[in-house]
This record gives C-alpha cells, sequence and structure tokens, in this order.
C-alpha cells in the first residue's frame, strides 16, 4: 500500500512538473525574445567586444613600444595590382619584431622555391631607425628599417584605434612591388614559454 502512494505521489509531481513549462517558463521566453530585450542584449554584447578591443588594442600597443611583437597574416596584397591572398598561413607568413632584431616573411608553400624555398621572400636582420607616433585617428604609427645580409626593406605598420588589428606596409629593395599584411599585432616574445611559439621559419631555405 506504501508503495502504491509513493507511486502516485511520484505520478503527480510528474503531471506537475510537465505542465509548469506552459505557465512559467513560456512567458519568460516571450520577455527574452522581446524586440526591446533583444536590443539590449545586443547592445551589451557591443560594448564587451569593445572593451575587450581596447583592452587588445592597449596590450598591442604596449608591444610596439616594448619592441616585442608579430603580426600574424590575414590577408596579403602584393604591388599597386590589388592582387590578394586571402588565406596565408600563419605560422609562415609574418612581421615580428624581437628588439632590435626582425624578421619579415611570406611564403606560398605553392612548388615555387622563391627568394626563400617556401615561394616567397624572408627578410632576416637587424632592426633598426624607429619611430612610433599617434596620429590624429588616434592610429598608432610604427616605422622602421629591416637590413638583412642580401635584402632589406622599409616597414610601416598602422594599429588601429581600439583594436589590434593592425597593416604593415613594407618597401623591399630588390623590386617596386610594395607588399601590405594585414592581421593582428600581439605581445610575441621568442622563447618565452608562456607564449605559443607557432612562426616557423628556416634560415637554411633563405
Amino acid at each position: 500500500m506504501k508503495k502504491f502512494l509513493v507511486l502516485c505521489m511520484c505520478f503527480s509531481f510528474l503531471a506537475v512538473y510537465a505542465e509548469a513549462p506552459a505557465d512559467s517558463i513560456a512567458p519568460q521566453q516571450k520577455i527574452e525574445n522581446s524586440p526591446n530585450v533583444k536590443a539590449l542584449k545586443k547592445a551589451r554584447d557591443k560594448r564587451i567586444k569593445q572593451i575587450n578591443d581596447s583592452i587588445d588594442n592597449l596590450d598591442a600597443v604596449q608591444a610596439m613600444r616594448d619592441g616585442f611583437f608579430v603580426i600574424q597574416a590575414d590577408r596579403i596584397m602584393f604591388g599597386n595590382s590589388g592582387a590578394l591572398y586571402q588565406t596565408p598561413e600563419h605560422s609562415t607568413n609574418f612581421v615580428l619584431v624581437q628588439g632590435d632584431h626582425g624578421i619579415l616573411q611570406v611564403a606560398f608553400n605553392n612548388g615555387t622555391l622563391g627568394y626563400n624555398g617556401l615561394g616567397g621572400i624572408t627578410v632576416d636582420g637587424s632592426v633598426s631607425h624607429v619611430k612610433i607616433k599617434v596620429d590624429k585617428h588616434g592610429d598608432t604609427r610604427m616605422t622602421y628599417s629591416i637590413m638583412g645580409p642580401a635584402i632589406s626593406a622599409q616597414v610601416e605598420i598602422t594599429l588601429y584605434a581600439g583594436s589590434s588589428q593592425a597593416m604593415a606596409f613594407i618597401t623591399p629593395n630588390f623590386n617596386a612591388n610594395n607588399i601590405t599584411v594585414y592581421g593582428e599585432l600581439f605581445p610575441y616574445k621568442s622563447g618565452d614559454p608562456t607564449i605559443n611559439q607557432t612562426l616557423r621559419y628556416d634560415k637554411k631555405k633563405k
């Protein structure tokens, strides 16, 4: 008899629980799906993104001033023709500064040797004539020269205000084909165990 009563109580509880969403959850769903609430959530998410982007920007600016950073290429544009390489491999396409040393590398791994054996070019050398300033738009601009054993280049980096997105305009000395690298700029110190070492550069392929 006791077992029967317990079973009846369980079935009664389940029946009430099954009916509860229709009476209590449905109004809550109507509120969450209302245009005003959706607009508030959208504004909140936008503000959170702005704050995160601003923090990333501060980290990126400090990395530029410290002289230890990398831009991993998301897009690469060649010369004035507008030819665009949309999906470069991050580990082999980058602009790197490590104090007074730097590397510029673009590599397509397309079977063509190029200047660096990776279907592109690599400039590995000393960094000098560094200048950093903030323009009237709030963008941080950095210019420097990089001198390698055989190849040198002038580099102008623009870090956009309120963001970690950057553009590096590269003028090599061996031809008139400028290279523009677009990507995220973030702190990077070679050999730091707290940083994921993802860049790949083989000096034997120069």
